[in-house]
């Protein structure tokens, strides 16, 4: 009997005898699939990890350019403890509150511009967001971090929503979880990255803006390269009706000519989804059907957790906190940045075990 599996098993995962083509579905990896990972992966998933470490390193430099700056604007008046408290949780956390804003309007401006044009353009934003951070110092203004924080946030929010997505309809069926795990994993490389050149690069009054604007090279990058990558088949074939469009980006991203019986399947599974009763967020929150109640609960309590598990704040208010712990500036650094080593290991085990 498991011999029988095994070659069933076998079989389903090959070639088709009848006709010598890949079984639906059952693609391989291939250098286009692979660059137009590799791009959105680095540019847009480790940008969001990068922005999320990026403020640990050089808060001590932020705080005192902020109180630096309003005592020579004020004539010699000194921020309060308070109101530098503030100021330092707004620039923080203003950073959320931008990315709440595009994860939200990422789905229309996908649906709009597409996953790959809507990735290109969202590097626009994503890079005036750098250089706003970048060039606070020499424009002598700590509100232009705050604006910068805000803009590149929304630009992250947007592509946290367009990348998995664009991820998920590029790639064959049989690899299409191994792609899409990408992106967390470059989150959490993006943010130890942030964090060890924040500490032991650009750690010095003068230097620190260059590390809060030096995400705006991997979006240069991934602006300059995403024209080299083609649309997502599924959003042509789906969205636009260009079936002929979709076909060619398939043939790119497979490596083959033989992808009409992928093309069908795409249809037949929008067929499926258009019978489906469509649910809206207002829908699901006022339990229009009863059976929603233990997803509803199961997504609320998993994302609760991960969010009142203390992360956040390690992540974002790691230098205050370790410092109000007693510890020195080198043992500091070095903790955050074994943090963010552990985030990354504890990632690729994570990813391996599901």
């Amino acid at each position: 009997m498991e011999d029988k599996l095994k070659d069933n098993d076998y079989n389903d995962e090959s070639e088709d005898k009848t006709n010598g083509k890949p079984a639906v579905g059952q693609g391989r990896l291939t250098f286009m699939l692979v660059l137009c990972t590799a791009t959105i992966s680095i540019g847009s998933s480790g940008e969001f990890g990068y922005n999320q470490g990026v403020i640990t390193a050089p808060s001590v430099f932020i705080q005192d350019f902020i109180n630096k700056t309003y005592y020579e604007r004020s004539g010699g008046r000194q921020l309060s403890d308070d109101a530098l408290t503030w100021l330092w949780a707004t620039t923080v956390s203003i950073y959320c509150i931008g990315g709440a804003l595009g994860a939200l309007s990422g789905g229309y401006w996908a649906d709009y511009f597409g996953r790959n044009r809507g990735l290109l353009y969202n590097n626009i934003i994503s890079i005036i967001g750098s250089l706003l951070m970048g060039c606070c110092q020499i424009a002598g203004s700590p509100e232009m971090i705050i604006i910068g924080r805000f803009v590149i946030g929304f630009s992250v929010g947007m592509s946290l929503t367009i990348v998995p997505m664009y991820l998920a309809e590029i790639s064959p069926v049989n690899l299409r979880g191994a792609i899409t795990t990408v992106h967390q994993l470059l989150i959490t490389i993006g943010l130890l990255l942030a964090q060890a050149l924040g500490f032991f690069v650009f750690y010095n009054e003068s230097t620190w803006p260059i590390v809060l604007g030096l995400s705006a090279v991997t979006g240069l990058v991934e602006f300059i390269v995403l024209p080299f990558c083609p649309e997502s088949p599924r959003w042509l074939l789906i969205k636009k009706n260009q079936e002929e469009k979709a076909i060619a980006a398939l043939r790119v991203l497979r490596g083959m000519d033989e992808v009409e019986d992928e093309v069908e399947e795409m249809k037949l599974e929008h067929h499926h989804e258009e019978e489906t009763e469509k649910v809206g967020v207002l829908d699901l929150l006022c339990l229009r059907d009863r059976a929603w109640l233990m997803p509803l609960l199961i997504c609320i309590v998993l994302h609760g957790g991960q969010q009142l598990s203390g992360i956040n704040a390690i992540i974002f208010y790691s230098t205050e906190l370790y410092k109000s712990a007693g510890m020195t500036e080198d043992q500091i650094a070095y903790a955050t940045v074994g943090f963010g080593a552990l985030n990354v290991t504890i990632t690729i085990i994570s990813v391996s075990a599901i």
